[in-house]
């Protein structure tokens, strides 16, 4: 279950602003990557606690088994994450999609990993650019492999009781291949998020 967001509306629409345009960025790298055309939600935002992650990726709802990997970011406001989740089936038509042979479960984390680098990079050089900011951006790291949805969250990331959750799913037209990029900020960021939504608010 989401819980009322710790700020504004006028707040929370600067950042599914910010969100939706630096997703969309990302989602032109991935159209490239896949050899597609990718379609492009509206980025949902929600507050949850980090046990309950998969509340954020609603459209993986149903998928038997999923795997997710991530990026940590750092500014002067602290450490944030963005992470990709996607079902297993939808790896594997990622790989048939770019001819890649699954054959042991390194090949499986390298590619999703470079699928998340794709999102990722692009995904946060268009924040950073947008916010005017310089973030430490650490290499992709593996959060889980085949794991049932209801299993993945956050715990082991972030020892805080909330979430901000910035959610997007790109759907490859044309195609089963789906996956969904999530912003997570610790709730320990929620002033200097403000802060920053203040000063893009005043320009």
């Amino acid at each position: 279950m989401s819980h009322p967001l710790p700020f504004s509306e006028t707040y929370r629409d600067c950042l599914q602003e910010l969100a939706n345009i630096a997703m969309g960025a990302a989602g032109e790298s991935l159209a490239a990557y896949c050899g597609g055309f990718v379609e492009l939600p509206i980025p949902v935002i929600r507050y949850i606690e980090p046990a309950k992650l998969s509340e954020s990726v609603a459209s993986l709802q149903g998928a038997q088994r999923v795997s997710a990997c991530a990026q940590s970011f750092a500014t002067e406001m602290g450490l944030a994450y963005a992470m990709v989740v996607v079902a297993d089936n939808d790896l594997a038509t990622l790989a048939e999609a770019r001819a890649i042979t699954l054959d042991s479960s390194e090949q499986e984390q390298n590619l999703l990993k470079s699928l998340t680098g794709v999102i990722c990079d692009t995904c946060l050089a268009s924040l950073a650019e947008m916010a005017e900011r310089s973030f430490k951006i650490e290499p992709v790291f593996v959060v889980a492999m085949h794991q049932p949805l209801d299993a993945l969250q956050l715990d082991d990331l972030v020892s805080v009781d909330f979430v901000t959750s910035v959610e997007i799913n790109y759907q490859l037209e044309g195609s089963d291949f789906n996956c969904d990029l999530l912003l997570l900020f610790p709730e320990t960021l929620n002033q200097p998020l403000l802060d920053l939504l203040d000063q893009i608010l005043l320009q």
